[in-house]
Protein backbone atom coordinates (compact mmCIF):
# COMPACT_ATOMS: atom_id res chain seq x y z
CA UNK A 1 0.00 0.00 0.00
CA UNK A 2 1.20 3.72 -0.91
CA UNK A 3 1.52 5.99 1.51
CA UNK A 4 0.36 8.94 0.68
CA UNK A 5 3.25 11.10 0.72
CA UNK A 6 5.14 8.98 -1.41
CA UNK A 7 2.29 9.38 -4.26
CA UNK A 8 2.63 13.27 -3.67
CA UNK A 9 6.32 13.16 -3.80
CA UNK A 10 5.94 11.28 -7.00
CA UNK A 11 3.67 13.55 -8.84
CA UNK A 12 5.25 16.44 -7.30
CA UNK A 13 6.43 18.02 -10.31
CA UNK A 14 2.75 18.06 -12.32
CA UNK A 15 1.57 19.14 -9.22
CA UNK A 16 3.94 21.68 -9.09
CA UNK A 17 3.44 22.64 -12.93
CA UNK A 18 -0.46 23.48 -11.97
CA UNK A 19 0.00 25.59 -8.91
CA UNK A 20 2.79 27.50 -10.53
CA UNK A 21 0.23 27.79 -13.47
CA UNK A 22 -2.56 29.07 -11.17
CA UNK A 23 -0.17 31.43 -9.81
CA UNK A 24 0.73 32.92 -13.11
CA UNK A 25 -3.18 33.52 -13.81
CA UNK A 26 -3.59 34.68 -10.84
CA UNK A 27 -0.68 37.33 -10.72
CA UNK A 28 -1.76 38.04 -14.49
CA UNK A 29 -5.29 38.46 -13.73
CA UNK A 30 -4.21 41.08 -10.67
CA UNK A 31 -1.70 43.22 -12.90
CA UNK A 32 -3.83 43.61 -15.96
CA UNK A 33 -7.75 42.89 -14.57
CA UNK A 34 -8.01 40.53 -17.06
CA UNK A 35 -11.52 39.56 -15.36
CA UNK A 36 -12.50 43.28 -15.35
CA UNK A 37 -12.14 43.81 -19.01
CA UNK A 38 -15.61 43.81 -21.18
CA UNK A 39 -14.52 44.03 -24.55
CA UNK A 40 -15.39 40.79 -27.06
CA UNK A 41 -13.57 40.39 -30.38
CA UNK A 42 -15.56 39.20 -33.12
CA UNK A 43 -14.02 36.28 -33.41
CA UNK A 44 -15.30 35.40 -29.87
CA UNK A 45 -18.96 36.22 -30.88
CA UNK A 46 -18.75 34.13 -34.05
CA UNK A 47 -17.52 31.48 -31.80
CA UNK A 48 -20.41 32.22 -29.36
CA UNK A 49 -22.94 31.85 -32.43
CA UNK A 50 -21.65 28.74 -33.48
CA UNK A 51 -22.23 27.22 -30.00
CA UNK A 52 -25.72 28.59 -30.07
CA UNK A 53 -26.53 27.44 -33.80
CA UNK A 54 -25.19 23.73 -32.68
CA UNK A 55 -27.20 23.30 -29.21
CA UNK A 56 -30.11 25.86 -29.47
CA UNK A 57 -31.02 25.48 -33.32
CA UNK A 58 -29.65 22.01 -34.18
CA UNK A 59 -27.74 23.91 -37.27
CA UNK A 60 -24.19 24.62 -38.22
CA UNK A 61 -21.74 27.98 -38.29
CA UNK A 62 -20.59 29.13 -41.89
CA UNK A 63 -17.34 29.75 -40.76
CA UNK A 64 -16.71 27.99 -37.28
CA UNK A 65 -17.32 24.00 -37.06
CA UNK A 66 -19.10 21.81 -35.05
CA UNK A 67 -15.92 20.83 -33.00
CA UNK A 68 -15.44 24.07 -31.55
CA UNK A 69 -19.43 24.82 -30.96
CA UNK A 70 -19.45 21.89 -29.82
CA UNK A 71 -17.01 22.13 -26.59
CA UNK A 72 -17.90 25.68 -26.23
CA UNK A 73 -21.49 24.86 -25.76
CA UNK A 74 -21.30 22.19 -23.26
CA UNK A 75 -23.24 24.49 -20.55
CA UNK A 76 -26.10 24.02 -23.02
CA UNK A 77 -26.74 21.10 -22.17
CA UNK A 78 -26.90 21.26 -18.52
CA UNK A 79 -29.74 23.95 -19.22
CA UNK A 80 -27.18 27.01 -19.33
CA UNK A 81 -28.74 29.65 -21.25
CA UNK A 82 -27.43 33.15 -22.66
CA UNK A 83 -23.97 34.53 -22.55
CA UNK A 84 -22.60 31.87 -19.42
CA UNK A 85 -20.72 30.02 -22.86
CA UNK A 86 -18.09 32.95 -22.34
CA UNK A 87 -17.38 32.60 -18.71
CA UNK A 88 -17.33 28.54 -19.41
CA UNK A 89 -14.52 29.23 -22.29
CA UNK A 90 -12.07 30.34 -19.75
CA UNK A 91 -12.20 26.94 -17.44
CA UNK A 92 -11.96 24.83 -20.92
CA UNK A 93 -9.34 27.33 -21.77
CA UNK A 94 -7.40 27.02 -18.47
CA UNK A 95 -7.94 23.16 -18.82
CA UNK A 96 -6.21 23.37 -21.81
CA UNK A 97 -3.17 25.50 -21.30
CA UNK A 98 -1.93 23.32 -18.13
CA UNK A 99 -2.79 20.43 -20.21
CA UNK A 100 -0.17 21.43 -22.31
CA UNK A 101 2.47 22.17 -19.59
CA UNK A 102 1.71 19.08 -18.21
CA UNK A 103 1.93 17.29 -21.57
CA UNK A 104 5.13 19.01 -22.39
CA UNK A 105 6.65 17.38 -18.99
CA UNK A 106 5.16 13.83 -20.06
CA UNK A 107 6.43 14.11 -23.78
CA UNK A 108 10.24 15.07 -22.49
CA UNK A 109 10.49 13.06 -19.11
CA UNK A 110 10.76 9.64 -21.51
CA UNK A 111 14.08 11.19 -22.59
CA UNK A 112 15.54 14.08 -20.46
CA UNK A 113 15.57 13.95 -16.20
CA UNK A 114 12.23 14.92 -14.43
CA UNK A 115 13.49 18.48 -13.34
CA UNK A 116 14.77 19.40 -16.73
CA UNK A 117 11.43 17.96 -18.54
CA UNK A 118 9.31 20.42 -15.48
CA UNK A 119 11.79 23.48 -16.56
CA UNK A 120 10.53 23.03 -19.95
CA UNK A 121 7.22 22.87 -19.02
CA UNK A 122 7.52 26.10 -16.67
CA UNK A 123 9.12 27.85 -19.19
CA UNK A 124 5.87 27.59 -21.33
CA UNK A 125 3.48 28.38 -18.37
CA UNK A 126 5.89 31.62 -18.25
CA UNK A 127 4.77 32.74 -21.65
CA UNK A 128 2.02 35.37 -21.45
CA UNK A 129 0.52 35.30 -24.66
CA UNK A 130 -0.83 31.86 -24.23
CA UNK A 131 -1.74 32.88 -20.45
CA UNK A 132 -3.50 35.93 -21.07
CA UNK A 133 -5.58 34.44 -24.11
CA UNK A 134 -7.15 32.00 -21.31
CA UNK A 135 -9.91 34.64 -20.35
CA UNK A 136 -10.89 35.29 -24.45
CA UNK A 137 -13.62 32.87 -26.09
CA UNK A 138 -11.32 31.53 -28.96
CA UNK A 139 -9.23 28.66 -29.95
CA UNK A 140 -5.76 28.73 -29.57
CA UNK A 141 -4.88 27.14 -26.19
CA UNK A 142 -7.74 24.39 -27.31
CA UNK A 143 -5.65 23.39 -30.54
CA UNK A 144 -2.20 23.56 -29.03
CA UNK A 145 -3.54 20.93 -26.75
CA UNK A 146 -4.81 19.09 -29.34
CA UNK A 147 -1.55 19.24 -31.80
CA UNK A 148 0.29 18.55 -28.43
CA UNK A 149 -2.10 15.07 -27.43
CA UNK A 150 -1.03 14.48 -31.39
CA UNK A 151 2.52 14.24 -30.82
CA UNK A 152 2.36 12.80 -27.04
CA UNK A 153 0.53 9.93 -28.92
CA UNK A 154 2.97 10.01 -32.21
CA UNK A 155 6.09 10.02 -29.88
CA UNK A 156 4.66 6.96 -28.32
CA UNK A 157 3.87 5.22 -31.45
CA UNK A 158 7.44 5.64 -32.56
CA UNK A 159 8.91 4.37 -29.24
CA UNK A 160 6.43 1.42 -29.34
CA UNK A 161 5.57 0.61 -32.79
CA UNK A 162 1.73 0.02 -30.88
CA UNK A 163 -1.07 0.97 -33.25
CA UNK A 164 -3.32 1.99 -30.79
CA UNK A 165 -1.47 5.06 -29.95
CA UNK A 166 -1.21 5.92 -33.76
CA UNK A 167 -4.77 5.58 -33.77
CA UNK A 168 -5.86 7.77 -31.05
CA UNK A 169 -2.80 9.77 -32.25
CA UNK A 170 -4.37 10.34 -35.59
CA UNK A 171 -7.98 10.80 -34.74
CA UNK A 172 -6.99 13.75 -32.19
CA UNK A 173 -5.16 15.33 -35.20
CA UNK A 174 -8.41 15.34 -37.67
CA UNK A 175 -10.33 15.93 -34.82
CA UNK A 176 -8.55 19.51 -34.36
CA UNK A 177 -9.83 20.21 -38.14
CA UNK A 178 -13.37 20.45 -36.65
CA UNK A 179 -11.61 22.85 -33.88
CA UNK A 180 -9.25 24.78 -36.35
CA UNK A 181 -9.90 24.50 -39.86
CA UNK A 182 -6.78 25.97 -40.98
CA UNK A 183 -5.09 22.37 -39.24
CA UNK A 184 -6.72 20.71 -42.10
CA UNK A 185 -3.56 20.15 -44.54
CA UNK A 186 -1.60 18.92 -41.85
CA UNK A 187 -3.99 16.20 -41.05
CA UNK A 188 -4.83 15.15 -43.81
CA UNK A 189 -1.13 15.22 -44.53
CA UNK A 190 -0.50 12.80 -41.87
CA UNK A 191 -3.42 10.85 -42.63
CA UNK A 192 -2.15 9.90 -46.06
CA UNK A 193 0.89 9.54 -44.75
CA UNK A 194 -0.24 6.50 -42.42
CA UNK A 195 -2.44 5.37 -44.71
CA UNK A 196 -0.87 2.65 -45.19
CA UNK A 197 -0.85 1.61 -41.93
CA UNK A 198 -4.46 2.37 -41.13
CA UNK A 199 -5.44 0.27 -44.18
CA UNK A 200 -3.42 -2.87 -42.56
CA UNK A 201 -5.15 -2.42 -39.06
CA UNK A 202 -8.29 -1.51 -40.38
CA UNK A 203 -9.96 -4.80 -38.74
CA UNK A 204 -8.60 -3.20 -35.21
CA UNK A 205 -11.54 -2.26 -32.57
CA UNK A 206 -9.09 0.84 -31.91
CA UNK A 207 -9.41 1.68 -35.76
CA UNK A 208 -12.84 3.01 -34.37
CA UNK A 209 -11.46 5.96 -33.11
CA UNK A 210 -10.02 6.84 -36.36
CA UNK A 211 -13.96 5.62 -38.22
CA UNK A 212 -15.55 7.94 -35.33
CA UNK A 213 -13.22 10.78 -36.29
CA UNK A 214 -14.08 10.76 -39.78
CA UNK A 215 -17.69 10.57 -39.31
CA UNK A 216 -17.45 13.88 -37.47
CA UNK A 217 -15.86 15.34 -40.30
CA UNK A 218 -18.59 14.10 -42.67
CA UNK A 219 -21.17 15.20 -40.90
CA UNK A 220 -19.78 19.01 -40.75
CA UNK A 221 -19.08 18.30 -44.84
CA UNK A 222 -22.91 17.33 -45.20
CA UNK A 223 -24.11 19.63 -42.95
CA UNK A 224 -22.22 22.35 -44.90
CA UNK A 225 -23.47 21.22 -48.19
CA UNK A 226 -27.51 21.11 -46.88
CA UNK A 227 -27.37 23.90 -45.36
CA UNK A 228 -25.12 26.59 -47.09
CA UNK A 229 -24.43 24.81 -50.57
CA UNK A 230 -20.56 23.47 -50.71
CA UNK A 231 -18.95 20.71 -49.34
CA UNK A 232 -16.56 22.16 -46.99
CA UNK A 233 -15.41 22.47 -43.48
CA UNK A 234 -15.93 26.32 -43.02
CA UNK A 235 -16.18 29.35 -45.24
CA UNK A 236 -13.55 31.13 -43.25
CA UNK A 237 -10.53 30.33 -45.22
CA UNK A 238 -11.63 32.04 -48.73
CA UNK A 239 -12.89 35.45 -46.94
CA UNK A 240 -9.11 35.15 -45.04
CA UNK A 241 -7.00 34.82 -47.96
CA UNK A 242 -9.53 36.86 -50.00
CA UNK A 243 -9.67 39.72 -47.17
CA UNK A 244 -5.49 39.87 -45.56
CA UNK A 245 -3.39 38.07 -48.11
CA UNK A 246 -5.28 38.97 -51.63
CA UNK A 247 -5.71 42.53 -50.31
CA UNK A 248 -2.57 43.73 -48.94
CA UNK A 249 -0.82 42.38 -52.70
CA UNK A 250 -3.60 45.13 -54.20
CA UNK A 251 -2.69 47.26 -51.63
CA UNK A 252 0.97 46.96 -52.78
CA UNK A 253 0.44 46.85 -56.61
CA UNK A 254 -1.74 50.33 -55.91
CA UNK A 255 1.05 51.54 -53.99
CA UNK A 256 -1.26 52.63 -51.32
CA UNK A 257 -1.63 51.59 -47.36
CA UNK A 258 -2.90 48.22 -46.03
CA UNK A 259 -5.74 48.71 -43.32
CA UNK A 260 -7.73 45.84 -42.28
CA UNK A 261 -10.62 48.87 -40.59
CA UNK A 262 -13.04 49.82 -43.58
CA UNK A 263 -11.68 47.10 -45.66
CA UNK A 264 -13.23 48.04 -49.57
CA UNK A 265 -12.66 44.55 -50.60
CA UNK A 266 -14.15 42.74 -47.45
CA UNK A 267 -17.37 45.03 -47.99
CA UNK A 268 -18.00 43.98 -51.53
CA UNK A 269 -17.28 40.60 -50.83
CA UNK A 270 -19.72 40.08 -48.07
CA UNK A 271 -22.53 41.14 -50.52
CA UNK A 272 -22.76 37.99 -52.14
CA UNK A 273 -23.52 34.47 -50.85
CA UNK A 274 -21.37 32.26 -49.09
CA UNK A 275 -20.74 29.87 -52.05
CA UNK A 276 -20.54 32.72 -54.19
CA UNK A 277 -17.69 34.30 -51.91
CA UNK A 278 -15.74 30.99 -52.15
CA UNK A 279 -15.67 31.10 -55.52
CA UNK A 280 -14.86 34.95 -55.75
CA UNK A 281 -12.19 34.40 -53.43
CA UNK A 282 -10.55 31.03 -55.33
CA UNK A 283 -10.86 33.09 -58.61
CA UNK A 284 -8.99 36.08 -56.75
CA UNK A 285 -6.53 34.42 -55.57
CA UNK A 286 -5.56 32.61 -59.02
CA UNK A 287 -5.85 35.61 -60.46
CA UNK A 288 -2.93 36.85 -58.38
CA UNK A 289 -0.89 33.95 -58.29
CA UNK A 290 -0.84 34.49 -62.01
CA UNK A 291 -0.70 38.07 -62.56
CA UNK A 292 0.62 39.82 -59.70
CA UNK A 293 3.23 37.17 -58.52
CA UNK A 294 5.62 39.44 -56.55
CA UNK A 295 3.14 41.85 -54.75
CA UNK A 296 1.32 38.35 -53.35
CA UNK A 297 4.93 37.17 -52.54
CA UNK A 298 5.76 40.26 -50.78
CA UNK A 299 1.98 40.42 -48.78
CA UNK A 300 2.92 36.86 -47.69
CA UNK A 301 6.07 37.48 -46.27
CA UNK A 302 4.98 40.18 -44.96
CA UNK A 303 2.19 39.01 -43.23
CA UNK A 304 4.32 36.17 -41.49
CA UNK A 305 6.68 38.67 -40.28
CA UNK A 306 3.73 40.72 -39.17
CA UNK A 307 2.86 37.47 -37.19
CA UNK A 308 6.36 36.81 -35.82
CA UNK A 309 7.04 40.52 -34.28
CA UNK A 310 3.78 41.03 -32.25
CA UNK A 311 2.84 41.03 -29.16
CA UNK A 312 -0.65 39.91 -27.18
CA UNK A 313 -2.94 42.28 -28.26
CA UNK A 314 -5.31 40.64 -25.24
CA UNK A 315 -2.67 42.83 -23.43
CA UNK A 316 -2.81 45.67 -25.57
CA UNK A 317 -6.05 46.22 -25.43
CA UNK A 318 -6.38 46.05 -21.09
CA UNK A 319 -7.95 48.96 -19.73
CA UNK A 320 -7.50 50.43 -16.24
CA UNK A 321 -10.83 49.66 -14.90
CA UNK A 322 -9.63 49.69 -11.25
CA UNK A 323 -7.32 53.06 -11.75
CA UNK A 324 -4.12 51.43 -10.08
CA UNK A 325 -1.17 53.54 -10.68
CA UNK A 326 1.36 50.99 -11.88
CA UNK A 327 -1.31 49.66 -14.32
CA UNK A 328 0.53 51.37 -17.46
CA UNK A 329 3.89 50.52 -16.70
CA UNK A 330 3.17 47.15 -16.19
CA UNK A 331 1.34 46.44 -19.11
CA UNK A 332 3.89 47.91 -21.08
CA UNK A 333 5.85 45.80 -19.84
CA UNK A 334 4.20 42.21 -20.13
CA UNK A 335 3.59 43.60 -23.51
CA UNK A 336 7.04 43.70 -24.38
CA UNK A 337 7.38 40.70 -22.76
CA UNK A 338 5.06 38.71 -24.87
CA UNK A 339 6.46 40.69 -27.78
CA UNK A 340 10.20 39.39 -27.18
CA UNK A 341 8.31 35.82 -26.52
CA UNK A 342 7.22 35.57 -29.57
CA UNK A 343 10.21 36.71 -31.90
CA UNK A 344 12.53 34.53 -30.02
CA UNK A 345 10.15 31.19 -30.46
CA UNK A 346 9.62 31.60 -33.81
CA UNK A 347 13.34 31.96 -35.08
CA UNK A 348 14.02 29.37 -32.67
CA UNK A 349 11.34 27.39 -34.09
CA UNK A 350 12.42 28.07 -37.31
CA UNK A 351 16.82 27.05 -36.65
CA UNK A 352 15.40 24.53 -35.09
CA UNK A 353 13.68 22.99 -38.45
CA UNK A 354 16.48 23.82 -40.36
CA UNK A 355 18.39 22.16 -37.62
CA UNK A 356 16.69 18.86 -38.37
CA UNK A 357 16.75 19.36 -42.06
CA UNK A 358 20.44 19.23 -42.07
CA UNK A 359 20.43 16.24 -39.15
CA UNK A 360 17.97 14.40 -40.96
CA UNK A 361 19.15 10.61 -41.27
CA UNK A 362 20.60 11.33 -36.97
CA UNK A 363 16.67 12.46 -36.14
CA UNK A 364 13.59 9.92 -35.64
CA UNK A 365 10.44 10.59 -36.72
CA UNK A 366 9.25 11.91 -33.78
CA UNK A 367 11.00 15.25 -33.57
CA UNK A 368 10.61 15.65 -37.27
CA UNK A 369 6.93 15.43 -36.91
CA UNK A 370 7.36 18.12 -34.37
CA UNK A 371 9.25 20.56 -36.59
CA UNK A 372 6.77 19.59 -39.14
CA UNK A 373 4.01 20.78 -37.31
CA UNK A 374 6.20 24.18 -36.41
CA UNK A 375 6.71 24.65 -40.15
CA UNK A 376 3.59 23.96 -41.11
CA UNK A 377 2.16 26.81 -38.72
CA UNK A 378 4.36 29.66 -39.17
CA UNK A 379 3.83 29.19 -42.88
CA UNK A 380 0.44 29.06 -42.94
CA UNK A 381 0.31 32.28 -40.72
CA UNK A 382 1.25 33.75 -43.98
CA UNK A 383 -2.56 33.73 -44.97
CA UNK A 384 -3.79 36.59 -42.74
CA UNK A 385 -2.37 39.61 -40.48
CA UNK A 386 -2.90 41.48 -37.87
CA UNK A 387 -3.75 39.38 -35.76
CA UNK A 388 -0.65 39.92 -32.56
CA UNK A 389 0.81 36.76 -31.30
CA UNK A 390 -2.46 34.40 -32.14
CA UNK A 391 -1.10 32.57 -35.17
CA UNK A 392 2.62 31.41 -33.46
CA UNK A 393 1.31 30.71 -29.99
CA UNK A 394 0.78 26.80 -30.74
CA UNK A 395 4.07 26.03 -31.68
CA UNK A 396 6.07 27.99 -28.22
CA UNK A 397 5.71 24.41 -26.58
CA UNK A 398 6.40 22.41 -29.63
CA UNK A 399 9.11 24.68 -29.76
CA UNK A 400 10.34 23.77 -26.19
CA UNK A 401 10.25 20.18 -26.85
CA UNK A 402 12.60 20.43 -30.30
CA UNK A 403 14.55 22.86 -28.42
CA UNK A 404 15.17 20.14 -25.21
CA UNK A 405 16.25 17.12 -27.91
CA UNK A 406 18.61 19.91 -29.54
CA UNK A 407 20.32 20.45 -26.02
CA UNK A 408 20.43 17.12 -25.74
CA UNK A 409 21.69 15.41 -28.53
CA UNK A 410 24.38 18.43 -28.58
CA UNK A 411 25.04 17.65 -25.20
CA UNK A 412 25.97 13.99 -26.10
CA UNK A 413 28.12 14.74 -29.28
CA UNK A 414 29.91 16.84 -27.20
CA UNK A 415 30.56 14.31 -24.24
Amino acid sequence: MYHPFKIISSFRFPIAIVAIGLLVLLVLNSVLQLSAQTFIYPDSFSYFDAATDLFLHLRGHCYRPIGMAFISGLPYLFGAKGTVIFGWSFYVNVFCWLGSALLIYALLKQNLASKWAFVCALLYVLCVGPATITFHLLTENSYTFLLLLFLYYWFRYQATSRYIYLAIGISVLLFSMLVKPGSKFLALGVFLYCIKTIYEHRKAPTSWFIYGTLGLIALQLVGMKAQFGNFTLSYIDGITYHNYLCTKAVCYQEGVPYHQINNERAAYLHQFSLPERKTIAAADLKKHLTTNTWNLGKAYVSNVWDNTISGSPYIQDCVNRNQVPFFDRAKSMLFSISKWQNRIFTLAGMLLVFWLVICYKQKGKSVLMAGFVILYTVLLSGVSCSQGDRFHLVIYPIVLILLAHFVQAWAQKKR
